[in-house]
């Protein structure tokens, strides 16, 4: 196209020189000119390429970019779910060891109750013994509960 341009401008004067310097000249003007626009033409497409490509890319990044802030907030929504999980969790577990601790004092005071109602049964149990046994040696059952022996074991209880 730019050769026609040049040709178009100075073909008539090129016509009237002679036909080798006009052959030359043809030549000589041409080519750099055809080779000029088939620089020209292929950088502008070279660089229309470039930009589709680097539009394309950009499309993708920014689709990358939507779709990455999705599931950051997603995980942002999951980390604080799991963290309200994670409190009430915690707290759930000293309620629980409270309660633990709790029943573990019951316990050890109801074993604590249960060793003195033992030994209490043995001293109740130790006493009806000698009651009995001041029975059998008083021959009678009226007498046994005024002598001195009961009224003291009485009086132990």
């Amino acid at each position: 196209m730019i050769a026609s341009i040049i040709m178009a401008l100075f073909g008539r004067w090129l016509a009237d020189a002679e036909g080798v310097i006009k052959d030359q000249w043809r030549w000589i003007t041409a080519t750099p000119v055809h080779l000029l626009g088939a620089v020209l033409a292929v950088s502008v497409a070279l660089n229309l390429w470039q930009w589709h490509i680097c539009a394309m890319r950009a499309r993708e990044v920014d689709a990358l970019t939507l779709e990455r802030n999705g599931w950051r907030k997603a995980e942002e929504v999951t980390i604080q779910s799991n963290d309200k999980l994670t409190k009430a969790l915690h707290e759930q577990n000293a309620a629980v060891e409270g309660l633990k601790a709790d029943a573990d004092k019951r316990v050890l005071a109801g074993q604590a109750a249960l060793g003195a109602a033992k030994d209490r049964s043995a001293v109740r149990e130790d006493l009806a013994a000698r009651i009995d046994a001041q029975r059998a040696s008083a021959g009678t059952g009226d007498n046994c509960r005024t002598s001195p022996a009961v009224m003291a074991a009485k009086g132990q209880l």
